[in-house]
């Protein structure tokens, strides 16, 4: 019976304690993915340079129903020149 009792306790600590770690890991994740940019209203009244695919419907889309000013837009055509416009701001 004691044993019985051991092995349903060391389960009882094992999944608390995989539960604690998980939401210390979500907590600490979550705090690290903030941005200035809350929502589309946001992005729009704002005055920071936005990127969009070349050839997409987003630069349409962002000039004609954002009414964002064409001279805010960057054009991006590959992963390197996101990249490269992400690390420079």
């Amino acid at each position: 019976l004691g044993r019985f009792v051991l092995i349903i306790w060391l389960f009882v600590v094992l999944i608390l304690n995989s539960s604690y770690i998980a939401s210390l890991t979500s907590i600490l994740t979550v705090e690290q993915l903030s941005s200035p940019v809350k929502g589309i209203e946001s992005l729009a009244t704002g005055g920071d340079p936005i990127g969009f695919l070349k050839g997409s419907f987003a630069e349409n889309y962002l000039t004609d129903e954002l009414n964002i000013h064409r001279s805010r837009l960057v054009p991006l055509n590959s992963p390197e020149e996101y990249e490269k416009a992400l690390q420079d701001g």
